[in-house]
């Protein structure tokens, strides 16, 4: 009987020491242990929920959140899986913004605030039906916002891979956020500085710039203090 215990207490041990090794090894939390601020940059929105999951059975959670100074991580996880109008009201309220009625139910306005480092007052969140083709939703960018500054932000993987190119062409003016960027925008401490970035990625210079593009301001000179803008913006 002694023996049995035994034999069943050392497979016990055996077994707990497997998954404990086996939760050290994952490659997420190999990745936070060394690098905790890559929570920010390389932890994508679909993958937080697992992350938070793993940090807490390694008791590492609360030491990623304090260095990376993230206050905000169930809300970021919260919104990959809620309505359009809550994650129009996630994103207004990480930059500032004052909510208004949704102009219809995929299309919202954000309002920027006042203090905004870029020459935009606002611009529009559109979020498309999961069971829109990409040519549908180009389609109606082109005929109901074609003068409009638009926030594309879709979950579904193919939308946003199809969406994407349209973003990073700056004749048009499209953002397309990754889900990778919509994770850094929810957790930094810092928001509006990540959205000013994306906005200067994927925008035309002369949609954001804050001074005179025209009337005897040459472009060199506007390019020079948008990239000052956007530059100076980012100190840490």
């Amino acid at each position: 009987m002694l023996i049995e215990i035994l034999i069943l207490t050392t497979l016990s041990l055996i077994i707990i020491a497997i998954y404990y090794w086996n939760l050290y090894q994952h490659p997420i939390i190999r990745l936070l242990m060394t690098e905790p601020s890559r929570l920010l940059s390389e932890i994508p929105l679909e993958k937080l929920a697992k992350t938070k999951l793993l940090l807490q059975r390694t008791n590492y959670l609360d030491k990623v959140l304090v260095e990376n100074d993230i206050d905000c991580l169930d809300i970021a996880i919260k919104f990959i899986n809620t309505s359009d109008e809550v994650r129009y009201e996630i994103i207004s309220n990480k930059l500032n913004c004052k909510t208004e009625p949704s102009i219809n139910s995929e299309v919202f306005k954000l309002n920027l605030c006042s203090t905004f480092p870029l020459g935009l007052v606002g611009c529009l969140l559109y979020f498309p039906a999961k069971n829109l083709t990409v040519t549908s939703i180009i389609s109606k960018l082109k005929q109901e916002f074609i003068f409009s500054n638009v926030i594309i932000i879709t979950l579904k993987p193919n939308q946003q891979s199809k969406l994407r190119s349209y973003g990073k062409d700056l004749s048009t003016r499209w953002i397309v956020p990754s889900n990778q960027e919509l994770a850094t925008l929810l957790l930094h401490p810092d928001p509006i500085c990540i959205f000013t970035e994306l906005l200067a990625n994927q925008l035309a210079r002369k949609l954001i710039s804050p001074y005179q593009t025209e009337g005897g301001i040459i472009k060199e000179v506007v390019f020079f203090w948008t990239r000052r803008i956007v530059s100076s913006h980012f100190k840490p």
